[in-house]
C-alpha cells in the first residue's frame, strides 16, 4: 500500500511540473547531432555479492541529438562504456554501462543574452553490470532501471561563439531489475551479447526515487565554429553519475567523466 501511495504521489507531482512548464513555455531555436568520448573514473560495490568497493578507469562512446520541436527542446541520446576495476585488494573486475534516454523539455525562461531553462519529463532505460571474477566468475551483478524521471538543462552564451551548457537528471518511477539474493543458475550467459541487454533487466520492480536513486549532472563547454546556418563545432564538459539502490542488498556506481563530443548546426 505504502508503495502505491508513493508511485501515485510522483504521478501527480509529474503531471503537475508538465502542465506548469507548458504555461510559460518560449519557443527555442537550433538544433544540432554530435558524437563523442569519455573517459573517467568509475567505482562500483554490490554487497549482494562482497561489501567492498572496486576502482578503475572508464572508457566512453556516445551520440547525442539536441533540437526544437514545437515550445521546447527535444534531447535524446545513446551511451555505450567499459570500465576496468580493482579492489583494496588488487582483485580485477569488470564493468559495462549503456543507457538510451529521451526527454521532451519545454522552455520555461528563454533570454538570449542571459540565462535559458528548460524543465520536462525524460524517459531513461540505463544498465551497468558488474563481473567480480575473484569473488564469483560463473555470474554478473546489475543495476537495470527503466524510470521516468525529469530533466532540467540550462544554458548560457559566454561570448558570440561560446556557450556554457548545465544538465541535471533524476529519477521519479520506473523498474528496477537486480539479481537474485540466491543464485539458482550455474551460471549467466556471460558470452551472449542478449544477456547484457534483455536477460539483465529481467524480474523487473516497480518502484520510486525513495526505493533506488538515479542521478545526473554535466556541464559542458561548447564552441560554435562560425555563426552560419550550418556550422560545426565541438565541445568539452564534465559528467558525474550516481546510482544506488538497497535491494536485495545495498548497491552503488559512481563515475565521473571528461568528455569531447563534435557537433554538427543543423
Amino acid at each position: 500500500m505504502g508503495r502505491r501511495c508513493q508511485a501515485r504521489a510522483a504521478c501527480a507531482a509529474v503531471l503537475a511540473f508538465w502542465s506548469a512548464t507548458r504555461a510559460v513555455a518560449a519557443t527555442p531555436e537550433g538544433r544540432s547531432l554530435s558524437a563523442g568520448v569519455d573517459v573517467g573514473v568509475r567505482t562500483a560495490r554490490d554487497d549482494l555479492i562482497v561489501p567492498l568497493a572496486s576502482t578503475g578507469p572508464a572508457l566512453g562512446f556516445g551520440a547525442r541529438f539536441v533540437g526544437a520541436v514545437g515550445p521546447g527542446l527535444l534531447d535524446t541520446g545513446v551511451r555505450f562504456q567499459l570500465a576496468a576495476l580493482f579492489d583494496r585488494s588488487d582483485h580485477p573486475a569488470a564493468s559495462i554501462f549503456h543507457a538510451f534516454r529521451l526527454a521532451y523539455l519545454p522552455v520555461v525562461v528563454n533570454r538570449p543574452d542571459r540565462w535559458s531553462l528548460a524543465l520536462g519529463p525524460a524517459l531513461v532505460w540505463e544498465t551497468d553490470v558488474l563481473w567480480l571474477h575473484a569473488w564469483d566468475d560463473a555470474h554478473a551483478y546489475w543495476l537495470g532501471r527503466r524510470y521516468l524521471g525529469l530533466s532540467a538543462r540550462a544554458w548560457r552564451p559566454r561570448s558570440a561563439t561560446w556557450r556554457l551548457e548545465l544538465t541535471a537528471e533524476l529519477n521519479v518511477l520506473g523498474f528496477e531489475s537486480r539479481p537474485p539474493a540466491y543464485r539458482y543458475k550455474n551460471e549467466d550467459a556471460l558470452t551472449q551479447v542478449s544477456f547484457y541487454f534483455a536477460g539483465v533487466n529481467r524480474d523487473a520492480a516497480f518502484g520510486s526515487v525513495l526505493d533506488w536513486q538515479a542521478l545526473r549532472l554535466e556541464a559542458d563547454l561548447c564552441r560554435t565554429l562560425a555563426p552560419g546556418a550550418r556550422k560545426k563545432g565541438h565541445s568539452l564538459g564534465l559528467e558525474a553519475r550516481i546510482a544506488h539502490t538497497s535491494a536485495p542488498a545495498e548497491a552503488f556506481v559512481f563515475e565521473l567523466n571528461v568528455r569531447y563530443a563534435y557537433a554538427w548546426d543543423l
